[in-house]
This record gives structure tokens, C-alpha cells and sequence, in this order.
């Protein structure tokens, strides 16, 4: 499992929105069915009411999704955090 889980660590930048991670996580729990967001939270070292929060942006109209993703100002990624959109 930890190889899994090793291929998707993603290093969090402050300038990218959270939502540019929810591909490669929402990949890894469907190619993995015993895996759990918990065991992506213990190797992300993020909550995992986090997480989920992110994974539900996937479920965001694809332009809302694209808008997001190209956010760069902190301000901005702030203001559009994933916990007021999810």
C-alpha cells in the first residue's frame, strides 16, 4: 500500500488551490478499493475532513474546476477555499 500511496504524495504549494490534487487522490482510492482517504490523510498529513473536503470538489462543473486550478494570487485561493466551495 505504501507504494500506492508514495506515487501520489503531492508537495503543497501555496499557489496552486487544493483542487489540482483531487485527480491523483480520487484515482488512487478508485485503483485501490481497500484503501481509505484516511490512509491518504496519515500520508498527506492533512485532516481527514480535509481531504474529503477536496475530493468533493470533483463533483464541481469542469469550468468551476479549470477556474480554480489556475488561481495563483493566495488571496484568491483563499477567498475560493475548498471548505466554502465542497
Amino acid at each position: 500500500m505504501a507504494e500506492a500511496l508514495s506515487q501520489f504524495q503531492i508537495k503543497r504549494q501555496k499557489n496552486i488551490h487544493a483542487i489540482a490534487f483531487t485527480p491523483k487522490w480520487k484515482a488512487l482510492l478508485e485503483e485501490n478499493p481497500f484503501l481509505s482517504a484516511k490512509e491518504i490523510t496519515e500520508y498527506q498529513g492533512l485532516s481527514d475532513s480535509r481531504i474529503r473536503s477536496i475530493i468533493r470538489l470533483t463533483k464541481l462543473e469542469p469550468s468551476i474546476q479549470e477556474f480554480l486550478k489556475d488561481l495563483r494570487d493566495p488571496r484568491d485561493i483563499r477567498f475560493f477555499g475548498g471548505t466554502k466551495l465542497a
